[in-house]
Protein backbone atom coordinates (compact mmCIF):
# COMPACT_ATOMS: atom_id res chain seq x y z
CA UNK A 1 0.00 0.00 0.00
CA UNK A 2 2.81 2.43 0.91
CA UNK A 3 4.65 1.57 -2.29
CA UNK A 4 1.50 2.15 -4.38
CA UNK A 5 0.85 5.51 -2.67
CA UNK A 6 4.48 6.53 -3.20
CA UNK A 7 4.25 5.66 -6.92
CA UNK A 8 1.02 7.64 -7.30
CA UNK A 9 2.54 10.68 -5.57
CA UNK A 10 5.71 10.41 -7.69
CA UNK A 11 3.65 10.14 -10.90
CA UNK A 12 1.54 13.16 -9.90
CA UNK A 13 4.68 15.21 -9.14
CA UNK A 14 6.21 14.30 -12.50
CA UNK A 15 3.04 15.32 -14.32
CA UNK A 16 2.87 18.57 -12.37
CA UNK A 17 6.52 19.35 -13.11
CA UNK A 18 6.03 18.57 -16.81
CA UNK A 19 3.05 20.89 -17.03
CA UNK A 20 5.05 23.70 -15.42
CA UNK A 21 7.81 23.31 -17.99
CA UNK A 22 5.46 23.10 -20.98
CA UNK A 23 4.68 26.39 -22.67
CA UNK A 24 1.53 26.71 -24.73
CA UNK A 25 2.42 28.90 -27.69
CA UNK A 26 -0.78 28.45 -29.64
CA UNK A 27 -1.95 31.89 -30.73
CA UNK A 28 1.37 33.53 -29.76
CA UNK A 29 2.99 33.60 -33.20
CA UNK A 30 2.54 33.32 -36.96
CA UNK A 31 4.83 31.07 -39.02
CA UNK A 32 5.18 31.39 -42.79
CA UNK A 33 7.31 29.29 -45.08
CA UNK A 34 9.44 31.20 -47.56
CA UNK A 35 12.01 30.10 -50.07
CA UNK A 36 14.96 28.71 -48.14
CA UNK A 37 13.37 28.83 -44.68
CA UNK A 38 10.67 30.47 -42.65
CA UNK A 39 9.59 33.76 -41.14
CA UNK A 40 8.13 33.80 -37.63
CA UNK A 41 6.32 36.74 -36.08
CA UNK A 42 6.00 36.54 -32.28
CA UNK A 43 3.09 38.64 -31.05
CA UNK A 44 3.73 41.58 -28.72
CA UNK A 45 5.05 40.86 -25.25
CA UNK A 46 4.92 43.12 -22.22
CA UNK A 47 6.60 43.46 -18.85
CA UNK A 48 9.47 45.91 -19.26
CA UNK A 49 9.17 49.19 -17.33
CA UNK A 50 11.35 52.25 -16.85
CA UNK A 51 11.02 54.18 -13.60
CA UNK A 52 13.00 57.12 -14.96
CA UNK A 53 10.94 57.41 -18.13
CA UNK A 54 7.69 56.37 -16.38
CA UNK A 55 7.04 54.12 -19.35
CA UNK A 56 6.26 50.56 -20.31
CA UNK A 57 7.97 48.92 -23.26
CA UNK A 58 6.05 46.50 -25.49
CA UNK A 59 8.02 44.46 -28.00
CA UNK A 60 7.47 41.94 -30.77
CA UNK A 61 9.95 39.83 -32.69
CA UNK A 62 10.22 38.80 -36.33
CA UNK A 63 12.67 35.95 -36.89
CA UNK A 64 13.96 35.00 -40.35
CA UNK A 65 15.62 31.60 -40.62
CA UNK A 66 16.86 32.64 -44.07
CA UNK A 67 19.06 35.41 -42.67
CA UNK A 68 19.14 34.04 -39.09
CA UNK A 69 18.23 37.49 -37.83
CA UNK A 70 15.61 38.95 -35.51
CA UNK A 71 13.90 42.30 -35.93
CA UNK A 72 13.00 43.59 -32.47
CA UNK A 73 10.19 46.12 -32.79
CA UNK A 74 9.20 48.03 -29.68
CA UNK A 75 6.96 50.80 -28.46
CA UNK A 76 7.47 53.07 -25.45
CA UNK A 77 6.21 56.46 -24.28
CA UNK A 78 8.05 59.40 -22.83
CA UNK A 79 7.07 62.77 -21.47
CA UNK A 80 9.10 65.48 -23.16
CA UNK A 81 8.47 68.85 -24.73
CA UNK A 82 10.38 67.95 -27.90
CA UNK A 83 10.75 64.28 -28.81
CA UNK A 84 14.08 62.92 -29.99
CA UNK A 85 14.79 59.80 -32.02
CA UNK A 86 16.24 56.73 -30.37
CA UNK A 87 19.92 56.09 -31.08
CA UNK A 88 20.30 52.45 -30.06
CA UNK A 89 19.05 49.63 -27.88
CA UNK A 90 21.15 47.37 -25.65
CA UNK A 91 20.19 44.11 -23.96
CA UNK A 92 22.25 43.55 -20.82
CA UNK A 93 22.47 40.03 -19.43
CA UNK A 94 24.54 38.60 -16.60
CA UNK A 95 27.17 37.51 -19.12
CA UNK A 96 27.12 39.97 -22.05
CA UNK A 97 25.81 43.13 -23.71
CA UNK A 98 24.06 43.01 -27.09
CA UNK A 99 23.72 46.35 -28.87
CA UNK A 100 22.15 47.45 -32.14
CA UNK A 101 21.36 50.79 -33.76
CA UNK A 102 17.66 51.60 -33.78
CA UNK A 103 15.49 52.95 -36.57
CA UNK A 104 12.51 55.07 -35.64
CA UNK A 105 9.28 53.86 -37.23
CA UNK A 106 7.17 56.72 -35.86
CA UNK A 107 6.80 59.28 -33.08
CA UNK A 108 3.23 60.36 -32.28
CA UNK A 109 1.84 62.79 -29.73
CA UNK A 110 -0.37 61.46 -26.95
CA UNK A 111 -2.10 63.17 -24.03
CA UNK A 112 -0.33 65.95 -22.08
CA UNK A 113 3.24 66.14 -23.37
CA UNK A 114 3.55 62.37 -23.84
CA UNK A 115 4.90 60.90 -27.03
CA UNK A 116 4.52 57.34 -28.28
CA UNK A 117 7.67 56.05 -29.96
CA UNK A 118 7.92 52.98 -32.19
CA UNK A 119 11.36 51.75 -33.18
CA UNK A 120 13.07 48.70 -34.63
CA UNK A 121 16.50 47.10 -34.30
CA UNK A 122 18.01 44.04 -35.99
CA UNK A 123 20.03 41.45 -34.10
CA UNK A 124 21.70 38.20 -35.17
CA UNK A 125 19.46 35.25 -34.31
CA UNK A 126 22.16 33.79 -32.06
CA UNK A 127 22.23 36.97 -29.96
CA UNK A 128 18.49 36.86 -29.27
CA UNK A 129 18.67 33.12 -28.56
CA UNK A 130 21.51 33.76 -26.08
CA UNK A 131 19.54 36.56 -24.41
CA UNK A 132 16.40 34.45 -24.03
CA UNK A 133 18.42 31.47 -22.76
CA UNK A 134 19.44 33.51 -19.69
CA UNK A 135 17.89 32.48 -16.38
CA UNK A 136 18.02 36.02 -14.99
CA UNK A 137 16.03 38.78 -16.68
CA UNK A 138 17.85 40.84 -19.26
CA UNK A 139 17.74 44.59 -18.84
CA UNK A 140 17.07 46.87 -21.79
CA UNK A 141 18.81 50.22 -22.16
CA UNK A 142 17.53 52.74 -24.68
CA UNK A 143 19.93 55.50 -25.74
CA UNK A 144 18.30 58.78 -26.71
CA UNK A 145 20.69 61.61 -27.56
CA UNK A 146 23.43 59.97 -25.50
CA UNK A 147 21.28 59.57 -22.39
CA UNK A 148 20.43 56.06 -21.20
CA UNK A 149 17.04 54.87 -20.00
CA UNK A 150 16.90 51.56 -18.15
CA UNK A 151 13.97 49.16 -18.57
CA UNK A 152 13.59 46.16 -16.27
CA UNK A 153 11.24 43.18 -16.18
CA UNK A 154 10.12 41.01 -13.25
CA UNK A 155 11.65 37.52 -13.18
CA UNK A 156 8.28 35.74 -13.40
CA UNK A 157 7.30 37.72 -16.51
CA UNK A 158 10.77 37.15 -17.98
CA UNK A 159 10.41 33.38 -17.60
CA UNK A 160 6.96 33.45 -19.23
CA UNK A 161 8.07 35.62 -22.17
CA UNK A 162 11.30 33.73 -22.82
CA UNK A 163 9.47 30.41 -22.52
CA UNK A 164 7.20 31.49 -25.36
CA UNK A 165 10.05 32.91 -27.46
CA UNK A 166 12.26 29.83 -27.04
CA UNK A 167 9.40 27.45 -27.87
CA UNK A 168 8.58 29.47 -31.01
CA UNK A 169 12.27 29.31 -32.04
CA UNK A 170 11.99 25.52 -31.67
CA UNK A 171 8.88 25.52 -33.89
CA UNK A 172 10.75 27.57 -36.49
CA UNK A 173 13.75 25.22 -36.35
CA UNK A 174 11.57 22.18 -37.09
CA UNK A 175 9.72 23.93 -39.92
CA UNK A 176 12.55 24.74 -42.34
Amino acid sequence: MVKKTFLMIAAFMLLAAASLQAQDVKGKYILRSVEGGSIVFIYPQEGYKSKEMASKLVYDLTYSSVTDSVAVNFTYTNKVQTPAPLDSIVFVTSSARYAAPASMLYIEPKKSDKWENRASANFPGDDIKAITAEQNPAQIILYIQGKEYLFEIPEKVWRKNTGIINKVFDVAKYNY
